[in-house]
């Protein structure tokens, strides 16, 4: 097999590690609150920092490093289709 037909066909993405907090925090909201935070998050003009605080503002314990490794897809949500 070459090397171009064996990178044609990738392994398939296993999430691994711990939960997402902000995953998580999205499939327990109602929709329209999980849409609201969703579209937050995609909204270059809102800071990670302000994002973060706004969601604490509402109750919700999430850390800083969550909000940010969202934001930047680096957790496992995009693999798992939550993000």
């Amino acid at each position: 097999m070459s090397l171009r037909e064996t990178l044609s066909n990738p392994p398939p993405v296993v999430a691994k590690g711990p939960k997402c907090q902000i995953g998580l925090l999205l499939l327990s909201l109602p929709d329209s609150e999980a849409k609201a935070l969703r579209t937050a998050m995609a909204d270059p003009n809102w800071r990670i920092r302000s994002l973060h605080d706004a969601i604490r503002s509402e109750g919700y314990d999430v850390a800083y490093s969550a909000v940010l490794r969202h934001r930047n897809s680096q957790c496992q949500c995009v693999a798992l289709g939550i993000a």
